[in-house]
Protein backbone atom coordinates (compact mmCIF):
# COMPACT_ATOMS: atom_id res chain seq x y z
CA UNK A 1 0.00 0.00 0.00
CA UNK A 2 1.37 3.37 -1.05
CA UNK A 3 1.17 6.00 1.71
CA UNK A 4 2.30 9.64 1.91
CA UNK A 5 3.68 10.96 5.16
CA UNK A 6 2.95 14.65 5.77
CA UNK A 7 4.92 16.59 8.34
CA UNK A 8 3.95 20.18 9.13
CA UNK A 9 6.20 22.03 11.56
CA UNK A 10 6.90 25.50 12.90
CA UNK A 11 10.36 27.02 13.16
CA UNK A 12 11.64 30.10 14.93
CA UNK A 13 8.96 29.76 17.62
CA UNK A 14 10.85 31.67 20.25
CA UNK A 15 11.65 34.48 17.83
CA UNK A 16 7.96 34.70 16.95
CA UNK A 17 6.95 34.81 20.62
CA UNK A 18 9.60 37.24 21.85
CA UNK A 19 9.79 39.36 18.71
CA UNK A 20 7.61 41.96 20.40
CA UNK A 21 8.19 44.12 23.45
CA UNK A 22 4.51 43.97 24.46
CA UNK A 23 3.46 41.34 27.02
CA UNK A 24 0.01 40.89 25.49
CA UNK A 25 1.56 40.14 22.11
CA UNK A 26 3.98 37.66 23.65
CA UNK A 27 1.11 35.80 25.29
CA UNK A 28 -1.01 35.89 22.12
CA UNK A 29 1.89 34.58 20.02
CA UNK A 30 2.23 31.53 22.24
CA UNK A 31 -1.43 30.71 21.65
CA UNK A 32 -1.12 31.00 17.87
CA UNK A 33 1.64 28.37 17.90
CA UNK A 34 -0.55 25.91 19.80
CA UNK A 35 -3.29 26.35 17.19
CA UNK A 36 -1.03 25.09 14.40
CA UNK A 37 -0.69 21.54 15.74
CA UNK A 38 -4.14 21.67 17.35
CA UNK A 39 -7.27 23.08 15.80
CA UNK A 40 -5.76 24.21 12.47
CA UNK A 41 -4.37 20.80 11.52
CA UNK A 42 -7.52 18.99 12.63
CA UNK A 43 -9.81 21.46 10.84
CA UNK A 44 -7.74 21.07 7.67
CA UNK A 45 -8.11 17.29 7.94
CA UNK A 46 -11.86 17.55 8.44
CA UNK A 47 -12.09 19.89 5.46
CA UNK A 48 -10.24 17.46 3.17
CA UNK A 49 -11.61 14.19 4.55
CA UNK A 50 -15.29 14.21 5.40
CA UNK A 51 -15.99 12.74 8.82
CA UNK A 52 -12.31 12.65 9.83
CA UNK A 53 -11.66 11.41 13.36
CA UNK A 54 -8.43 11.05 15.35
CA UNK A 55 -9.35 7.37 15.71
CA UNK A 56 -8.94 6.76 11.96
CA UNK A 57 -6.23 4.29 10.95
CA UNK A 58 -4.61 4.33 7.53
CA UNK A 59 -5.38 0.67 6.75
CA UNK A 60 -9.13 1.38 6.73
CA UNK A 61 -9.32 5.18 6.20
CA UNK A 62 -7.97 7.90 3.94
CA UNK A 63 -5.84 9.59 6.59
CA UNK A 64 -4.39 9.10 10.07
CA UNK A 65 -3.12 11.65 12.56
CA UNK A 66 0.02 10.10 14.04
CA UNK A 67 1.11 12.79 16.49
CA UNK A 68 0.73 16.50 17.06
CA UNK A 69 2.33 18.82 19.57
CA UNK A 70 5.00 21.48 20.16
CA UNK A 71 4.04 23.25 16.93
CA UNK A 72 4.30 20.23 14.60
CA UNK A 73 2.09 17.44 13.31
CA UNK A 74 2.66 14.15 11.47
CA UNK A 75 -0.11 12.72 9.30
CA UNK A 76 -0.45 9.69 7.01
CA UNK A 77 -2.46 10.14 3.80
CA UNK A 78 -3.32 7.65 1.05
CA UNK A 79 -3.51 10.16 -1.81
CA UNK A 80 -0.54 12.29 -2.99
CA UNK A 81 -2.66 15.27 -4.06
CA UNK A 82 -4.56 15.30 -0.78
CA UNK A 83 -1.25 15.20 1.08
CA UNK A 84 -0.08 18.34 -0.71
CA UNK A 85 -3.46 19.99 -0.20
CA UNK A 86 -3.12 19.40 3.54
CA UNK A 87 0.18 21.30 3.63
CA UNK A 88 -1.40 24.07 1.55
CA UNK A 89 -4.45 24.35 3.81
CA UNK A 90 -2.40 24.64 7.02
CA UNK A 91 0.27 27.00 5.71
CA UNK A 92 -2.30 29.24 4.01
CA UNK A 93 -4.22 29.57 7.27
CA UNK A 94 -1.03 30.42 9.11
CA UNK A 95 -0.22 33.13 6.57
CA UNK A 96 -3.65 34.68 7.08
CA UNK A 97 -4.15 34.28 10.83
CA UNK A 98 -0.58 34.14 12.18
CA UNK A 99 1.58 36.28 9.85
CA UNK A 100 5.22 36.18 10.82
CA UNK A 101 5.12 32.57 12.05
CA UNK A 102 7.28 30.29 9.91
CA UNK A 103 5.52 27.03 9.04
CA UNK A 104 6.67 24.53 6.43
CA UNK A 105 5.54 21.11 5.26
CA UNK A 106 7.11 18.11 3.57
CA UNK A 107 5.49 15.11 1.88
CA UNK A 108 7.35 11.78 1.72
CA UNK A 109 5.95 8.69 -0.05
CA UNK A 110 6.67 5.19 1.23
CA UNK A 111 5.40 1.63 0.96
CA UNK A 112 3.46 0.58 4.02
CA UNK A 113 4.48 -3.03 3.39
CA UNK A 114 7.96 -2.25 2.05
CA UNK A 115 11.47 -1.58 3.28
CA UNK A 116 11.87 1.49 5.44
CA UNK A 117 8.18 1.86 6.18
CA UNK A 118 6.95 4.82 8.25
CA UNK A 119 10.22 5.02 10.17
CA UNK A 120 12.17 5.62 6.98
CA UNK A 121 9.64 8.21 5.81
CA UNK A 122 9.93 10.12 9.09
CA UNK A 123 13.72 10.14 8.81
CA UNK A 124 13.44 11.44 5.24
CA UNK A 125 11.00 14.15 6.35
CA UNK A 126 13.40 15.36 9.02
CA UNK A 127 16.21 15.39 6.44
CA UNK A 128 14.17 17.47 3.99
CA UNK A 129 12.81 20.02 6.46
CA UNK A 130 15.92 22.27 6.64
CA UNK A 131 16.10 22.48 2.84
CA UNK A 132 12.41 23.37 2.59
CA UNK A 133 12.73 26.05 5.27
CA UNK A 134 15.68 27.55 3.42
CA UNK A 135 13.42 28.26 0.44
CA UNK A 136 11.00 30.36 2.50
CA UNK A 137 11.41 34.13 2.10
CA UNK A 138 12.74 35.95 5.16
CA UNK A 139 10.57 38.42 7.04
CA UNK A 140 12.35 41.28 5.29
CA UNK A 141 10.92 40.00 1.99
CA UNK A 142 7.49 39.14 3.38
CA UNK A 143 6.93 42.53 4.98
CA UNK A 144 8.17 45.05 2.42
CA UNK A 145 8.98 48.67 3.26
CA UNK A 146 7.79 50.06 -0.07
CA UNK A 147 5.58 51.91 -0.35
CA UNK A 148 6.83 53.68 2.78
CA UNK A 149 4.95 52.62 5.92
CA UNK A 150 5.26 53.70 9.53
CA UNK A 151 6.94 51.29 11.93
CA UNK A 152 4.82 49.22 14.31
CA UNK A 153 5.38 50.30 17.93
CA UNK A 154 5.61 46.70 19.11
CA UNK A 155 7.47 44.77 16.40
CA UNK A 156 9.19 47.38 14.25
CA UNK A 157 7.57 45.86 11.14
CA UNK A 158 5.59 47.96 8.64
CA UNK A 159 2.30 49.09 10.19
CA UNK A 160 -1.00 48.27 8.48
CA UNK A 161 -3.49 49.82 10.91
CA UNK A 162 -3.91 52.35 13.70
CA UNK A 163 -5.39 50.68 16.78
CA UNK A 164 -5.97 51.53 20.42
CA UNK A 165 -4.81 49.21 23.19
CA UNK A 166 -7.77 50.37 25.29
CA UNK A 167 -10.67 52.81 24.86
CA UNK A 168 -8.74 55.46 26.79
CA UNK A 169 -5.42 55.06 24.93
CA UNK A 170 -4.18 56.77 21.79
CA UNK A 171 -4.32 54.86 18.50
CA UNK A 172 -0.87 53.58 17.54
CA UNK A 173 0.51 52.01 14.35
CA UNK A 174 0.37 48.22 14.42
CA UNK A 175 1.75 45.63 12.00
CA UNK A 176 -0.17 42.59 10.77
CA UNK A 177 1.96 40.44 13.06
CA UNK A 178 1.16 42.61 16.08
CA UNK A 179 -2.57 42.64 15.33
CA UNK A 180 -2.73 38.85 14.96
CA UNK A 181 -1.01 38.36 18.32
CA UNK A 182 -3.27 40.88 20.03
CA UNK A 183 -6.38 39.28 18.57
CA UNK A 184 -5.27 35.95 20.06
CA UNK A 185 -4.76 37.41 23.54
CA UNK A 186 -8.18 36.61 25.02
CA UNK A 187 -8.09 32.99 23.84
CA UNK A 188 -4.53 32.74 25.17
CA UNK A 189 -5.68 33.78 28.65
CA UNK A 190 -8.31 31.05 28.66
CA UNK A 191 -5.79 28.41 27.53
CA UNK A 192 -3.15 29.51 30.04
CA UNK A 193 -5.58 29.36 32.93
CA UNK A 194 -6.59 25.88 31.80
CA UNK A 195 -2.95 24.77 31.79
CA UNK A 196 -2.33 26.30 35.21
CA UNK A 197 -5.42 24.80 36.84
CA UNK A 198 -6.09 21.65 34.78
CA UNK A 199 -9.31 23.08 33.40
CA UNK A 200 -10.48 26.65 32.87
CA UNK A 201 -13.25 28.10 34.98
CA UNK A 202 -14.92 31.47 35.40
CA UNK A 203 -12.75 34.45 36.21
CA UNK A 204 -9.86 33.43 33.99
CA UNK A 205 -9.77 36.84 32.30
CA UNK A 206 -9.20 38.86 35.44
CA UNK A 207 -6.77 36.47 37.11
CA UNK A 208 -4.43 35.59 34.25
CA UNK A 209 -4.79 39.05 32.72
CA UNK A 210 -3.71 40.59 36.02
CA UNK A 211 -0.77 38.18 36.05
CA UNK A 212 0.35 39.40 32.62
CA UNK A 213 0.04 43.03 33.73
CA UNK A 214 1.98 42.31 36.92
CA UNK A 215 4.89 40.72 35.03
CA UNK A 216 4.92 43.70 32.70
CA UNK A 217 4.59 46.57 35.16
CA UNK A 218 4.11 45.36 38.73
CA UNK A 219 7.35 43.58 39.63
CA UNK A 220 10.91 44.84 39.34
CA UNK A 221 12.51 41.57 38.20
CA UNK A 222 11.19 38.79 35.97
CA UNK A 223 12.66 35.50 34.80
CA UNK A 224 12.63 33.60 31.53
CA UNK A 225 13.05 29.85 32.00
CA UNK A 226 13.89 27.61 29.05
CA UNK A 227 14.20 23.84 29.50
CA UNK A 228 14.94 21.08 27.01
CA UNK A 229 15.18 17.31 27.35
CA UNK A 230 18.50 15.45 27.20
CA UNK A 231 19.12 12.75 24.63
CA UNK A 232 15.68 12.75 23.05
CA UNK A 233 17.17 12.84 19.55
CA UNK A 234 18.88 9.51 20.19
CA UNK A 235 15.56 8.06 21.34
CA UNK A 236 13.71 9.05 18.17
CA UNK A 237 16.55 8.08 15.82
CA UNK A 238 16.58 4.60 17.38
CA UNK A 239 12.86 4.26 17.91
CA UNK A 240 12.57 1.20 15.66
CA UNK A 241 14.87 -0.65 18.03
CA UNK A 242 12.97 0.61 21.06
CA UNK A 243 9.71 -0.91 19.83
CA UNK A 244 11.39 -4.15 18.77
CA UNK A 245 10.43 -3.45 15.14
CA UNK A 246 6.92 -4.73 15.71
CA UNK A 247 6.28 -6.92 18.74
CA UNK A 248 9.93 -7.88 18.77
CA UNK A 249 9.66 -10.02 15.63
CA UNK A 250 11.39 -7.74 13.14
CA UNK A 251 15.04 -7.76 12.19
CA UNK A 252 15.70 -4.12 13.09
CA UNK A 253 16.83 -3.00 9.63
CA UNK A 254 13.55 -1.47 8.54
CA UNK A 255 12.22 -4.56 6.70
CA UNK A 256 8.76 -4.87 8.17
CA UNK A 257 5.37 -6.21 7.34
CA UNK A 258 2.07 -4.40 7.80
CA UNK A 259 1.74 -5.43 11.43
CA UNK A 260 5.22 -4.09 12.17
CA UNK A 261 4.41 -0.75 10.53
CA UNK A 262 1.20 -0.51 12.56
CA UNK A 263 3.09 -1.29 15.77
CA UNK A 264 5.69 1.36 15.00
CA UNK A 265 3.10 4.06 14.36
CA UNK A 266 1.04 3.17 17.43
CA UNK A 267 4.10 3.07 19.67
CA UNK A 268 5.37 6.38 18.29
CA UNK A 269 2.00 7.99 18.98
CA UNK A 270 1.89 6.55 22.49
CA UNK A 271 5.46 7.68 23.23
CA UNK A 272 4.73 11.21 22.00
CA UNK A 273 1.54 11.44 24.07
CA UNK A 274 3.25 10.12 27.19
CA UNK A 275 6.20 12.48 26.77
CA UNK A 276 3.81 15.40 26.47
CA UNK A 277 1.95 14.18 29.57
CA UNK A 278 5.27 14.08 31.46
CA UNK A 279 5.99 17.73 30.65
CA UNK A 280 2.50 18.85 31.67
CA UNK A 281 2.55 16.81 34.89
CA UNK A 282 5.99 18.17 35.80
CA UNK A 283 4.82 21.71 35.13
CA UNK A 284 1.77 21.31 37.35
CA UNK A 285 3.91 19.81 40.11
CA UNK A 286 6.32 22.74 39.89
CA UNK A 287 3.43 25.23 40.02
CA UNK A 288 2.01 23.45 43.07
CA UNK A 289 5.45 23.62 44.71
CA UNK A 290 5.85 27.38 44.31
CA UNK A 291 2.17 27.95 45.14
CA UNK A 292 2.93 26.62 48.62
CA UNK A 293 5.71 29.18 49.03
CA UNK A 294 5.38 32.64 50.52
CA UNK A 295 5.22 34.96 47.51
CA UNK A 296 4.57 38.66 47.02
CA UNK A 297 1.51 38.38 44.79
CA UNK A 298 -1.05 35.71 43.95
CA UNK A 299 -3.61 35.60 41.17
CA UNK A 300 -6.54 33.34 41.89
CA UNK A 301 -4.31 31.58 44.41
CA UNK A 302 -1.51 31.14 41.86
CA UNK A 303 1.93 32.77 41.72
CA UNK A 304 2.95 34.72 38.62
CA UNK A 305 4.03 32.04 36.13
CA UNK A 306 3.08 31.98 32.43
CA UNK A 307 3.80 28.84 30.35
CA UNK A 308 4.42 30.18 26.85
CA UNK A 309 5.70 26.90 25.39
CA UNK A 310 4.84 23.56 27.00
CA UNK A 311 4.91 20.35 25.01
CA UNK A 312 7.14 17.38 24.30
CA UNK A 313 10.39 18.03 26.11
CA UNK A 314 10.25 21.82 25.66
CA UNK A 315 9.35 24.40 28.27
CA UNK A 316 9.50 28.19 28.08
CA UNK A 317 8.08 30.10 31.03
CA UNK A 318 7.98 33.75 32.08
CA UNK A 319 7.60 34.13 35.84
CA UNK A 320 8.31 36.31 38.85
CA UNK A 321 11.99 36.25 39.79
CA UNK A 322 11.30 35.10 43.36
CA UNK A 323 9.96 31.72 42.21
CA UNK A 324 12.21 31.13 39.18
CA UNK A 325 14.86 28.90 40.76
CA UNK A 326 12.58 26.77 43.00
CA UNK A 327 10.13 26.37 40.09
CA UNK A 328 12.88 25.23 37.71
CA UNK A 329 14.46 22.88 40.23
CA UNK A 330 11.15 21.18 40.96
CA UNK A 331 10.21 20.98 37.26
CA UNK A 332 13.47 19.19 36.42
CA UNK A 333 13.07 16.68 39.23
CA UNK A 334 9.44 16.02 38.35
CA UNK A 335 10.13 15.70 34.62
CA UNK A 336 12.80 13.05 35.21
CA UNK A 337 10.58 11.19 37.69
CA UNK A 338 7.55 11.18 35.38
CA UNK A 339 9.59 9.96 32.40
CA UNK A 340 10.89 7.11 34.54
CA UNK A 341 7.35 6.05 35.42
CA UNK A 342 5.77 6.58 32.00
CA UNK A 343 8.61 5.87 29.56
CA UNK A 344 11.24 3.84 31.40
CA UNK A 345 10.19 0.21 31.19
CA UNK A 346 8.25 0.40 27.94
CA UNK A 347 10.78 2.30 25.82
CA UNK A 348 13.88 3.85 27.39
CA UNK A 349 15.29 0.73 29.02
CA UNK A 350 15.54 -0.90 25.58
CA UNK A 351 17.86 1.80 24.23
CA UNK A 352 20.89 1.76 26.51
CA UNK A 353 19.57 0.64 29.87
CA UNK A 354 18.58 4.13 31.00
CA UNK A 355 15.43 4.48 33.07
CA UNK A 356 14.57 8.15 32.62
CA UNK A 357 15.05 11.25 30.50
CA UNK A 358 16.91 14.14 32.04
CA UNK A 359 16.58 17.79 31.11
CA UNK A 360 18.63 20.97 31.13
CA UNK A 361 17.33 24.44 31.95
CA UNK A 362 18.57 28.01 31.68
CA UNK A 363 17.14 30.78 33.88
CA UNK A 364 17.68 34.41 32.87
CA UNK A 365 16.63 36.95 35.51
CA UNK A 366 16.25 40.47 34.15
CA UNK A 367 14.58 43.77 34.95
CA UNK A 368 11.02 43.94 33.74
CA UNK A 369 11.61 46.37 30.88
CA UNK A 370 14.61 44.49 29.50
CA UNK A 371 13.86 43.24 25.94
CA UNK A 372 12.38 39.78 26.29
CA UNK A 373 14.01 38.38 23.15
CA UNK A 374 17.41 39.16 24.72
CA UNK A 375 16.29 37.51 27.97
CA UNK A 376 15.25 34.40 26.07
CA UNK A 377 18.56 34.36 24.17
CA UNK A 378 20.39 34.40 27.50
CA UNK A 379 18.28 31.58 28.93
CA UNK A 380 18.95 29.52 25.81
CA UNK A 381 22.69 30.16 26.06
CA UNK A 382 22.66 29.13 29.72
CA UNK A 383 20.78 25.94 28.84
CA UNK A 384 22.85 24.97 25.79
CA UNK A 385 26.34 26.08 26.88
CA UNK A 386 26.26 25.25 30.59
CA UNK A 387 23.33 23.11 31.72
CA UNK A 388 23.69 20.69 28.79
CA UNK A 389 27.16 19.79 30.03
CA UNK A 390 25.46 17.41 32.42
CA UNK A 391 24.63 15.15 29.48
CA UNK A 392 28.28 14.68 28.51
CA UNK A 393 29.72 14.62 32.03
CA UNK A 394 27.15 12.46 33.83
CA UNK A 395 24.76 11.07 31.20
CA UNK A 396 21.47 12.03 29.49
CA UNK A 397 19.34 10.79 32.38
CA UNK A 398 20.62 13.59 34.65
CA UNK A 399 19.26 17.12 35.07
CA UNK A 400 20.98 20.47 35.60
CA UNK A 401 20.19 24.17 35.63
CA UNK A 402 22.22 27.31 35.08
CA UNK A 403 21.13 30.84 35.94
CA UNK A 404 22.28 34.43 35.68
CA UNK A 405 21.04 37.72 37.12
CA UNK A 406 21.56 40.40 34.49
CA UNK A 407 22.10 43.96 35.71
CA UNK A 408 23.10 45.59 32.43
CA UNK A 409 20.98 46.68 29.48
CA UNK A 410 23.23 45.49 26.63
CA UNK A 411 22.59 42.40 24.52
CA UNK A 412 23.75 39.39 26.56
CA UNK A 413 26.87 37.41 25.70
CA UNK A 414 27.31 34.52 28.10
CA UNK A 415 31.01 34.19 27.33
CA UNK A 416 31.56 37.80 28.31
CA UNK A 417 29.29 37.58 31.35
CA UNK A 418 31.16 34.56 32.64
CA UNK A 419 34.61 36.05 32.01
CA UNK A 420 36.83 37.97 34.40
CA UNK A 421 39.27 40.25 32.65
CA UNK A 422 39.36 38.05 29.56
CA UNK A 423 39.66 34.74 31.41
CA UNK A 424 36.87 32.47 32.63
CA UNK A 425 35.66 33.23 36.11
CA UNK A 426 37.11 31.11 38.87
CA UNK A 427 34.92 28.28 40.13
CA UNK A 428 35.03 30.00 43.47
CA UNK A 429 32.71 32.60 41.93
CA UNK A 430 30.63 30.54 39.50
CA UNK A 431 30.28 26.77 39.90
CA UNK A 432 27.43 26.32 37.42
CA UNK A 433 25.64 24.32 36.21
CA UNK A 434 23.99 22.77 39.25
CA UNK A 435 22.95 19.13 39.10
CA UNK A 436 19.35 18.53 40.14
CA UNK A 437 18.36 15.12 41.43
CA UNK A 438 20.39 11.99 42.13
CA UNK A 439 23.67 11.19 40.36
CA UNK A 440 23.73 7.72 38.88
CA UNK A 441 26.48 5.48 40.23
CA UNK A 442 27.33 4.59 36.61
CA UNK A 443 27.75 8.25 35.60
CA UNK A 444 30.60 8.97 33.22
CA UNK A 445 32.35 11.49 35.49
CA UNK A 446 30.72 11.35 38.96
CA UNK A 447 33.39 13.62 40.50
CA UNK A 448 32.35 16.40 38.09
CA UNK A 449 29.25 16.95 40.22
CA UNK A 450 31.31 17.65 43.36
CA UNK A 451 30.30 21.10 44.58
CA UNK A 452 27.82 21.40 41.71
CA UNK A 453 24.78 19.82 43.30
CA UNK A 454 21.63 21.83 43.90
CA UNK A 455 22.04 20.98 47.57
CA UNK A 456 25.48 22.63 47.49
CA UNK A 457 23.95 25.88 46.28
CA UNK A 458 21.26 25.76 48.98
CA UNK A 459 23.91 25.05 51.63
CA UNK A 460 25.92 28.11 50.59
CA UNK A 461 22.84 30.32 50.60
CA UNK A 462 21.99 29.14 54.09
CA UNK A 463 25.52 29.96 55.21
CA UNK A 464 25.07 33.53 53.99
CA UNK A 465 21.76 33.79 55.88
CA UNK A 466 22.85 32.32 59.20
CA UNK A 467 22.45 34.69 62.13
CA UNK A 468 23.69 34.83 65.66
CA UNK A 469 21.14 33.43 68.13
CA UNK A 470 21.40 36.32 70.56
CA UNK A 471 22.19 39.44 68.55
CA UNK A 472 20.48 38.43 65.32
CA UNK A 473 23.38 39.75 63.23
CA UNK A 474 24.64 37.83 60.24
CA UNK A 475 27.41 35.38 61.15
CA UNK A 476 29.16 36.21 57.88
CA UNK A 477 28.98 39.96 57.55
CA UNK A 478 28.33 41.54 54.17
CA UNK A 479 31.72 43.21 54.38
CA UNK A 480 33.58 39.92 54.93
CA UNK A 481 31.70 38.18 52.13
CA UNK A 482 32.35 41.08 49.79
CA UNK A 483 36.08 40.94 50.54
CA UNK A 484 36.13 37.22 49.76
CA UNK A 485 34.30 37.86 46.50
CA UNK A 486 36.64 40.71 45.61
CA UNK A 487 39.61 38.42 46.22
CA UNK A 488 38.20 35.84 43.79
CA UNK A 489 37.97 38.52 41.10
CA UNK A 490 41.62 39.44 41.70
CA UNK A 491 42.88 35.87 41.53
CA UNK A 492 42.99 32.48 43.28
CA UNK A 493 46.06 33.36 45.37
CA UNK A 494 44.41 36.51 46.74
CA UNK A 495 41.19 34.59 47.40
CA UNK A 496 43.07 31.83 49.26
CA UNK A 497 44.92 34.40 51.38
CA UNK A 498 41.70 36.22 52.33
CA UNK A 499 39.98 32.93 53.14
CA UNK A 500 42.89 31.95 55.38
CA UNK A 501 42.80 35.33 57.11
CA UNK A 502 39.07 35.09 57.76
CA UNK A 503 39.43 31.48 58.95
CA UNK A 504 41.99 32.57 61.54
CA UNK A 505 39.76 35.49 62.64
CA UNK A 506 36.82 33.10 63.18
CA UNK A 507 38.87 30.37 64.86
CA UNK A 508 37.47 31.17 68.28
CA UNK A 509 33.85 31.37 67.13
CA UNK A 510 32.46 27.94 66.25
CA UNK A 511 29.25 29.27 64.69
CA UNK A 512 31.03 31.69 62.36
CA UNK A 513 33.69 29.14 61.48
CA UNK A 514 30.98 26.61 60.60
CA UNK A 515 29.17 29.12 58.39
CA UNK A 516 32.39 30.01 56.58
CA UNK A 517 33.18 26.33 56.11
CA UNK A 518 29.85 25.87 54.30
CA UNK A 519 31.03 28.28 51.60
CA UNK A 520 34.00 26.04 50.79
CA UNK A 521 34.73 22.60 49.45
CA UNK A 522 37.78 20.38 49.51
CA UNK A 523 39.71 20.06 46.26
CA UNK A 524 39.47 16.76 44.37
CA UNK A 525 43.06 15.76 45.22
CA UNK A 526 42.30 16.06 48.94
CA UNK A 527 44.10 19.39 49.26
CA UNK A 528 43.08 22.52 51.10
CA UNK A 529 39.53 23.80 51.16
CA UNK A 530 38.65 26.59 48.77
CA UNK A 531 35.67 28.84 48.07
CA UNK A 532 33.09 27.56 45.58
CA UNK A 533 30.20 29.28 43.83
CA UNK A 534 30.23 32.38 46.05
CA UNK A 535 28.75 34.73 43.43
CA UNK A 536 26.12 32.11 42.61
CA UNK A 537 25.16 31.92 46.27
CA UNK A 538 24.94 35.69 46.65
CA UNK A 539 22.59 35.93 43.68
CA UNK A 540 20.55 32.94 44.79
CA UNK A 541 20.27 34.45 48.28
CA UNK A 542 17.71 36.89 46.86
CA UNK A 543 15.94 34.26 44.75
CA UNK A 544 15.46 31.20 46.95
CA UNK A 545 12.71 30.88 49.57
CA UNK A 546 13.58 31.64 53.15
CA UNK A 547 14.59 28.19 54.41
CA UNK A 548 17.12 28.78 57.20
CA UNK A 549 18.74 25.76 58.87
CA UNK A 550 16.92 24.46 61.92
CA UNK A 551 19.56 25.73 64.36
CA UNK A 552 19.12 29.40 63.39
CA UNK A 553 16.25 31.74 64.19
CA UNK A 554 14.00 33.11 61.42
CA UNK A 555 15.43 36.10 59.62
CA UNK A 556 14.16 38.91 57.44
CA UNK A 557 16.21 37.83 54.42
CA UNK A 558 13.37 36.18 52.56
CA UNK A 559 12.88 36.93 48.83
CA UNK A 560 9.85 38.99 49.78
CA UNK A 561 12.11 41.39 51.65
CA UNK A 562 14.97 41.49 49.17
CA UNK A 563 15.60 41.63 45.45
CA UNK A 564 18.48 40.99 43.04
CA UNK A 565 19.19 44.70 43.23
CA UNK A 566 20.37 44.19 46.80
CA UNK A 567 23.52 42.46 45.53
CA UNK A 568 24.03 44.63 42.46
CA UNK A 569 26.66 46.79 44.10
CA UNK A 570 28.64 43.74 45.18
CA UNK A 571 28.46 41.78 41.92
Amino acid sequence: MRVWLVRVSTSGKQRFIFGSTKRKEIVGASDLITRVDGEWVEEALRGLFAGFSPTWRIEEAEAELVMAGAGSATVLVRDADRAKELVTAVTRRVLRQAPGLEVSGVVCPFEWNGAGGPAGAIREAHRLEPAVRATLPPQEARFLRLPIAEDCVGTGLPAVELRRSSPASRAKPRSAVSLAKRDAYEAALRRLFGVLTEGARGGFRNEVGAMVEYLGEGTDWVAVVHADGNGLGAVFSNFERLVGNGNGNGNGNGDSDSADARTYVDELRAFSQNLDACAHAAFREAVAHVTAMRVRRRFGGLPAVLPLVLGGDDLTVVCDSEIALPFTERYLRAFADHTERRLGDRWLSRLDGRRRLGAAAGVAIVKRHYPFHFAYDLSEQLMASEAKKVKEELGPEHCALAFHVLYESAAPDLGRLRSNGGRRRDRGLVAQPYVVGPVDGNAAQPTWAQGRRWEDLVRRVRALRRRDRESGELLLSRKDVHELQEGLFVGPETAAARLELLTRRYSGDDARAAALNQLTQREENGGARRLAGLLDARHADTLLPDTPPSDTPPSDTSPAATSPAATEAHA
